[in-house]
């Protein structure tokens, strides 16, 4: 897909032109009609509609200049096509216009050239044309003219630039060929006066793999002139090399339409590819198309056949897909790594005249799969957690293993002893403490409380969770009630005989257990992963990280179900709250009405 701008005779606009399918895809000998859909562009309100076409010159970043012919303000749009700014030519001087826009080179970012046409007048009433250079570039949003250059003594015919924006070409009516290095400001003038007679082709191109090379087309016969430029350019001594070159046989007539050529890219080995020279010769059907290799001229060119439709110009797509335009305003788009295959028609709603490709940095951008690392408003879960963490680091995950645990691991137990005033009542409950330091102990007095029974050991998470999230532990749930005092009597009161090290450890103990036995819902299942997976007793049990985060995943859902369930059981709640007051409106409403009806009987009297 190459995205381009479309001249059409009274207007502009941006499309996308597929790729010719394949050679493999098809075998048809007919051409593929395609139908693009178009975005139009608006022109200036203030643009000539009767000058047409609209002209324009692209930049490398992709901001477009539109002006039209013999007009004096040239228009900025920017890669997204939109207007933004623009600046006019003409110096006024009496009301009168003096100058008109001929035409427009962009160099570096912010910088164009403008080659400007004035109109003169002799001092025995004869009229004249007088062409100048001027060097525009954009200042805190304004234009303003940097510099002006000596331009030819004719109109200028040609301007073109060189991919670095340091050297630029001016053509004119009378053969003149002048080159600016705009970094060293010298003006070198090119003889060509054996080589082209007449004007300078419109057509004249800075070759895009060869530097300081300049293609010049002959008016006159289908023949090419590559150029060339010394290094020092500024040296009028410096001899242009210049060799011509004839891609349709010495014997061919005709003249050259367009040229056109490939983009240039490098690899990552550092090789450069692309710059293949498109040649366009009008004077029959068939083969009117050559491919031409600059750094290889003893090589012979290639013939492409676009059919029996009649060419006028050329642009290369990308570096194998050529598009020509025919003068019934439709494109051909032909691969040229299938020769043999017959080329895509593209045809939009209007007559195509001129086709722009755009660069990569101006054409829509591509939504990236990889989610940010940081955003304004982050995505969350239900339960607040956070999606994009793809490149969040993550410590790593720690082995699950079934092994029994190691010796230094397990404290001894220590006997707390609970002594009752009663002989026959005595009992002894252990804990988990430290030794027992005798002469730190104290006697301390409490209030009775029931024989607890000794609760089972733990089961996994896997047995006690259903399929529908936690459910409540099924240890009952039993409930400490002081007994009572009878006449100051503190005979069924117990002595707990405690170290003085371990009373915090101890109360953290109890508390502990009373939070477990009053929860109802079970909530470790979310915290710990569950050591029991269907293994045997004793073998270790290793889960990657797949099954980990599946394992997860499930729970949050089970968490997500068991909130939905809450929400619908508190609706419930809030209907059932409610429908004795709705019941009561009603009843107050139909109460109302009766009341009404028997005030309007006792007005009316009857």
């Amino acid at each position: 897909m190459t995205s381009v701008l479309l001249v059409h005779p009274h207007s502009l606009s941006q499309a996308t032109i597929p790729r010719p399918p394949s050679s493999s895809s098809s075998s048809s000998s007919s051409s593929t009609l395609v139908e693009p859909r178009t975005t139009p562009i608006s022109l200036p309100s203030r643009f000539p509609t009767s000058t047409t076409p609209p002209q324009i010159a692209l930049s490398s970043e992709g901001h477009s200049f539109v002006y039209a012919k013999d007009g004096n303000v040239v228009w900025e749009y920017d890669n997204k096509q939109r207007r933004i700014s623009e600046f006019v030519v003409t110096q006024r001087e009496g009301g009168s216009a003096k100058e008109k826009v001929g035409k427009v080179g962009c160099l570096i970012k912010d910088v164009v050239v403008v080659s400007t046409v004035s109109s003169t007048s002799s001092k025995d009433g004869g009229a004249g044309t007088a062409s100048g250079l001027r060097v525009m570039e954009k200042i805190e949003g304004k234009w303003k003219c940097i510099n002006v250059l000596e331009g030819p003594a004719a109109p200028i015919t040609a301007l073109a630039s060189d991919a670095d924006s340091t050297l630029v070409v001016a053509g004119s009516e009378k053969g003149e060929l002048i080159v600016y290095d705009r970094e060293k400001g010298s003006r070198v003038v090119v003889p060509l006066s054996k080589r082209i007679a007449g004007p300078i082709s419109p057509l004249l191109k800075f070759s895009s793999s060869l530097p300081s090379t300049l293609v010049l087309p002959s008016t006159t016969s289908p023949t090419l002139l590559r150029l060339t430029l010394p290094n020092n350019t500024s040296s009028t001594s410096s001899p242009v090399d210049i060799r011509e070159i004839r891609p349709f046989g010495s014997t061919a007539r005709g003249e050259i339409v367009d040229i056109a050529f490939s983009p240039v890219t490098e690899t990552a080995e550092g090789v450069r590819k692309g710059g293949l020279c498109a040649v366009l010769r009008r004077g029959g059907v068939g083969e009117m198309v050559a491919l031409v290799g600059l750094d290889n001229l003893d090589s012979a060119a290639k013939m492409v056949s676009f059919g029996e439709a009649n060419l006028e110009g050329l642009t290369f797509l990308d570096g194998a897909t050529l598009a020509a335009r025919t003068s019934n305003g439709t494109l051909f788009v032909k691969d040229l790594r299938a020769l043999g295959k017959p080329p895509v028609e593209i045809r939009v709603n209007e007559a195509i005249l001129d086709v722009r490709v755009l660069p990569p940095s101006a054409r829509a951008a591509r939504p990236s799969i990889v989610p940010p690392s940081t955003t304004s408003s982050p995505r969350t879960t239900i339960l607040g957690e956070n999606r994009n963490t793809s490149n969040v680091a993550t410590p790593p995950v720690p082995e699950i293993t079934q092994d029994k645990p190691k010796e230094a691991d397990i404290q001894k137990p220590q006997q707390r002893k609970v002594v009752w005033n009663e002989n026959e009542r005595e009992s002894v409950q252990t804990a988990p403490a430290e030794p027992v330091v005798p002469s730190r102990t104290r006697i301390v007095s409490a209030p009775p409380a029931q024989t607890q029974p000794s609760r089972a050991p733990r089961q996994s998470t896997s047995n006690l969770r259903s399929t529908s999230g936690p459910v409540a532990s099924t240890s009952s749930h039993t409930y400490r009630t002081p007994a009572p005092h009878t006449g100051g009597s503190r005979g069924t009161t117990p002595i707990i005989e405690e170290n003085e090290d371990d009373e915090e450890d101890a109360v953290r103990e109890m508390d502990d257990d009373e939070y477990e036995q009053q929860h109802s819902v079970d909530l470790t299942w979310a915290l710990k992963p569950s050591t029991e997976r269907g293994a045997g007793a004793g073998s270790p049990v290793k889960l990657s990280d797949a099954e980990r985060m599946e394992e997860m995943r499930r729970e949050i859902g089970n968490l997500q179900l068991d909130m939905l369930r809450m929400g619908r059981s508190l609706k419930n709640e809030i209907r059932r709250a409610v429908q004795p007051l709705l019941e009561e409106m009603r009843e107050n409403r139909e109460v109302i009405e009766r009341q009404r009806r028997e005030i309007e009987r006792l007005r009316r009297g009857y």
